[in-house]
Order: structure tokens, then sequence, then C-alpha cells
């Protein structure tokens, strides 16, 4: 059995090596068109900041010890030029060459990923204009900044913009970020982007939103940047808006291709043709949460493609199910993570929501921090996606719901979990046990959540202490203290709707179970203090 797989990195190489171990005599060559066929490519921003200090620990493996340890003709600098699906043979160019030739194959394996979106504008091939994608880019960009270079405009509020942003910074030079939507970090709802848009704030970046980039002009200095309604100078750019498949030698072969010319897959990963398969980024793929088709660019589900593709090649009837988007970036201090659904992408369907903010361990132990949960459940429970922002343990905890949503976990059954407890770890009571709870509240009629303090015509009622109120104060509200709201509770008028707020939900949670049970129409703002402070900027 001969297998040709094009393309390197996670899908790539986690097939070839995956066929190897299962049949020993299967010939597999793997074609890469570039110099490094194995490397860390989320790792690449992290050596501009020499987080990662040595350039080596990025390349993971190469054509030499693929050769001895897994018996895979690795051929670097070959690019395949043609499928011929009638008589199974790729056309293939040697780049230090140019020589052409053919091989023949039994599978063909598609790991051609994607390529970074370069827009349509003027100025887009200006030397000075990068990107971030290969080891060599990265080379580009570290060189790039040595010397006279202080201001660096980065185009994109993704994960790798975020990421070459904060590393640039690190590395001491100035970032202007440029994102034409109204919020970074798109796989987080807006508002709980905005902890992220403080941070960057906070460590003297200067962002743009709303502005997409027009033009880029050169000038005697250095690039001038056309946005949508300002200018900005930069001497270098990055850009970062995003990827789009490399999917023109599937094209070319008359493949199936979706309407962003993603590669169709059935549940085998095998494509229209089923002696070709495909993995990685170039595929489309089902969205678990969302119960729909689309393109997921993450390095992780690549690996489990990988895996299925090389037991099906060898014999196997392996599914592969879809992918549950799950996602996590450090911007400097703080942690975001996302995992299912976002409340963007439920808007037509019904569903809850609660705002948490619990300590990541005891606040006894020290280095104790917030951490900012929004949990995304539907009628019966069901966990449909998760956010969190915070410090330690955000990784842990975002996982943790990645799994409920993959496997419809309930928050009822997240409640009863145990969770490895010590107190520089965890509380008795996780955080996901906190917000489980307080979503079975809602659920069982114990809480009634809200996210506006303007609506049911309602008087507003602050039950934190006097030094809070005195800090941040809620306009038009009534002040009573949790502590004193059982003596004066009798100052509220009965018959108004009464929305509570606290710092973080859970003293206008008591107060509010204190007045339904005198009768009183009450609702809890969910979240307090610490989510109107984010939701009031973005307004």
């Amino acid at each position: 059995m001969k297998v040709i797989i094009i393309g390197g990195v996670a899908g790539g190489i986690g097939t070839a090596t995956r066929i190897k171990r299962l049949n020993e005599d299967a010939e597999v060559i793997v074609l890469e068109q570039g110099e490094y066929v194995s490397f860390a490519n989320c790792g690449l921003p992290y050596h501009i900041s020499k987080v990662i200090p040595n350039r080596s620990d990025l390349v993971l493996q190469t054509s030499e010890s693929l050769s001895l340890r897994s018996g895979i003709d690795v051929r670097t600098s070959h690019r395949a030029v043609k499928i011929d699906r009638e008589n199974k043979l790729i056309k293939i160019i040697d780049l230090k060459t140019n020589n052409e030739y053919t091989e023949n194959y039994d599978y063909l394996v598609l790991a051609t990923g994607a390529k970074s979106i370069k827009p349509p504008i003027d100025g887009i091939n200006d030397p000075s204009v990068k990107y971030l994608q290969t080891i060599p880019d990265m080379d580009d960009i570290i060189k790039s900044l040595k010397g006279s270079v202080k201001k660096v405009a980065v185009i994109g509020g993704g994960f790798i913009g975020l990421e070459a942003t904060e590393n640039i910074i690190e590395a001491g030079h100035h970032v202007s970020l440029i994102e034409r939507d109204s919020q970074v970090m798109t796989s987080l709802d807006p508002e709980m982007s905005q902890y992220i848009v403080e941070e960057l704030k906070s460590h003297g970046v200067t962002l743009f939103l709303n502005q997409g980039l027009q033009k880029i002009e050169r000038t005697k200095e250095n690039l001038t940047l056309h946005l949508n309604d300002t200018q900005i100078s930069a001497d270098i750019v990055i850009m970062a808006v995003g990827v789009i498949p490399n999917s023109e030698l599937a094209e070319d072969a008359n493949l199936l291709l979706n309407n962003r010319k993603g590669v169709v897959v059935n549940e085998y990963l095998q494509t229209s043709d089923p002696n070709i398969y495909a993995v990685g980024d170039v595929i489309e793929t089902y969205n678990i949460p969302l119960k729909s088709k689309g393109m997921i660019p993450l390095a992780a589900p690549a690996t489990k493609q990988a895996r299925i593709v090389a037991e099906n090649i060898c014999g196997g009837k392996k599914i592969y199910k879809g992918v549950n988007p799950t996602a996590i970036c450090k911007m400097f201090s703080i942690v975001a993570g996302s995992t299912g659904a976002t409340e963007k992408q439920l808007q037509e369907s019904k569903y809850h929501k609660v705002y948490v903010h619990p300590s990541n361990h005891p606040s006894y132990y020290p280095n104790s921090s917030q951490m900012h949960i929004k949990l995304i459940y539907d009628e019966s429970g069901i966990v449909l996606g998760a956010q969190i922002v915070g410090k330690e343990g955000v990784d842990k905890r975002i996982d943790i719901f990645a799994l409920a949503v993959r496997n419809q976990i309930s928050v009822y059954d997240l409640s009863e979990q145990d969770f490895a407890y010590a107190p520089p770890f965890g509380a008795p009571r996780d955080p996901v046990h906190v917000a489980s709870f307080v979503a079975i509240n809602q659920l069982e009629g114990l809480t009634d959540p809200v996210f506006d303090l303007n609506i049911l015509d309602s008087l507003i009622l602050d039950v934190r202490e006097s030094d809070e109120v005195s800090l941040f104060a809620i306009k038009d509200s009534v002040h009573i203290p949790l502590g004193e709201l059982r003596e004066r509770f009798v100052e509220l008028d009965s018959s108004k709707n009464i929305i509570i707020i606290c710092a973080s939900g859970l003293r206008s949670y008591l107060a509010e179970r204190i007045l339904k049970q005198k009768n009183y129409k009450v609702y809890n703002y969910s979240g307090g203090t610490l989510c109107l402070k984010m939701k009031d900027l973005i307004l």
C-alpha cells in the first residue's frame, strides 16, 4: 500500500506516523513545499519575545528524524502541482531543482492547511507587511524588529493578532492593534472580550475597533495606514485577519468544495473521491454545538482527524463526529477561554445564561484571583457554551465545560462532579460548581436573573456597602446594604418590580431570597457591577 500525504505539521505528520504504526509495510511519502515539515506553529509568537528562547525548540521533527524513527519518506521543498484522480498520479515539482516528476498512489491525503488572508488593498505587497504562519515568517519578523523599528501595527484582533501583540510589546515595541469588528477575540461575546480590551490598554496597546484597513501607503519615513476614518503610522505591519483553506489542488481535481472553498468530507474524512482523504484546516467539519457545518481551523481537531484517517486507510471504519470549538488565549496577565456556542450564535435559539465571579482558589491561600465566567445552557440545563476570563485555572475549568458541551452534560451533572481539591488549586466548591449552582437556581425558580437595569419599569436596589457605592454609584438606585435589609425592607415599594444589584451577584441573590419570601417581585442583576462596568464600556 502506497500513501502520499500532501502537507506536514499536525494533520499530515500525524497521519503519516499513525499509518506506519499500524502498517509497517506501508509506503508513506509526505510532500511539504516548505523547509519545515513538523514545527510548533502555535509557538511562533513566543519566540519573538524570547519566552521560548531557543528557535530550535520549535522544530519538532525533521525529515531525517522522521525517516529514522518512523520510516517515512519526507520530501521538503516539494510541491504537488496536479492530481490525476483517474490514474492515481500526482505531478510534483522539486522546488530546489525545478525538476518535475510523478508518483502513483493507492491513497492520497490532503493536509494542505490554510493560508493567511491577504486583503486586496493598495500597498499590501510592501516588504514591511508581514505574516506569522511559518518559521521563516517568524524569522522575518524578528529580523525586521531589530534596529530602528519602534511602531508596529497588528491588523486583526483574533488569536494570532492578540498573541503577536503581546509578544511584540514584551519585546519592547509599541503596538497599534486594528480590528474591523467591534470587539477583539470574537470567540467571546462582546462583554467578555472587554476584559481583554482593558488588559491591552493597561499595557500601552493603542486599540482601534470598528476600523478596517483600507490602504497602506509608503512614505519617506515609514508606512501610513488608512483606516475607515483615521490614519496611523507604523514601521512594520503584521497581517492577522484570518485564514482561507489551501484547496487549489482539490479544486483543480474537481473534488467537492463548500462555498468557502473548504474541502467537503464525509464522516470517514473521505473527500468526494473515496481514495482521497483530507484533514485539518483545509476541510469543512461539523460544529457540534451549533449542529451545522463550517470551517474550524484549530490544531487540536487536526490531530484527531489524522488518527482517524490513518486508521481508515489501514482498513478501519472510524467516524469523525465533529468539533466543539474550544480555544484559549493568554494576554499579558490574563487568560481567556471559550468553548461551545456563544450567545451571539444562539440568538435564534432558546437559551439561558448566568455570570459568576468566583476565585480560582481560596482567598486565604496566596495569589488568589477572580474568574469571570459566563455559562450558557438550555431549558433542561444542558451546557451549550462557556466563556472564562481570569488568571490561573482558566484552562482547567474551560476544559471541564468543553467536556460538558461535547457530551451534552447538564448543569445538574456538573454540580455533582468531584474535582481535585487542595488550597493551591481550587476550593471545595469549585468555580464550575458555583456556575452550575447558579444555573440550577435559575432553572428551579429560586432566582430570576436579568441583564439590563432599564427594564420592567423597575426600582433598582443596590445592596453593596457604602464604601463600594462611593467608588461606583448606580444612577437612580436605592441603597440598602445587605446586612440592613431585614430591618429596612419595608422602605421598599412592594408594588414595584425590584432589580437587585451587588458587586458580583452573590449578595444580590441573598437579598433576592429575602424579598421573594416577603412577597416582593424581585430580579437579580446577574454578574453584578463587575459585568455592568464591562457592558457599559461597549455601549
